[in-house]
């Protein structure tokens, strides 16, 4: 019988019983349904599948079972005799999560803000440096219409001093 137990223990043992059970209960649904119909065997598979199923209840029953594990010593919240200490334990730290995130998003959004303030006065700046360069840029056309004025003035005068001359 140990090896048996040893046999069904390992997963060869487990994938042969699961596939006999398998092939059993199909034999048995099979053989159910050649009766409701009146094909011909119809008890021949029903006689099968049901001796087929009688063999692998008798040999499960060697199987051994499976393991129980005490999970309340891993997760001492599953354990029903500290229910009150462990249910209001998490409600509080959810609650101190949700302030802490609360907190963080609204540091997150005052450092939006100020942000935001910065770019508009940057933005600003930037506006009125564009402004006064157009308006150095205007005085700096002027400047140059003056100078080529008095160039064609010079010219002028320079053409005049060199006729007198000769």
């Amino acid at each position: 019988m140990n090896k048996l137990t040893t046999f069904l223990s390992s997963r060869s043992g487990k994938r042969l019983l699961n596939m006999a059970y398998s092939w059993g209960a199909c034999l048995v649904i099979l053989g159910a349904t050649f009766k409701i119909i009146h094909f011909p065997y119809d008890d021949v598979f029903l006689i099968i599948g049901m001796t087929t199923e009688i063999i692998i209840f008798f040999i499960s029953g060697f199987d051994e079972p499976a393991r129980e594990f005490k999970w309340t010593r891993v997760f001492p919240q599953l354990d029903s005799r500290h229910t009150a200490e462990p249910a209001h334990q998490p409600a509080v730290q959810i609650e101190e999560s949700m302030k802490r995130l609360n907190e963080s998003i609204e540091k997150v959004s005052k450092e939006y803000v100020s942000q935001l303030e910065m770019l508009k006065a940057q933005t600003e700046a930037l506006r009125k440096q564009a402004e006064q360069m157009q308006h150095a840029q205007q005085a700096y056309r002027e400047v140059n219409d003056k100078i080529e004025a008095i160039d064609r003035q010079y010219t002028r005068i320079m053409e005049v001093m060199n006729i007198q001359k000769k």
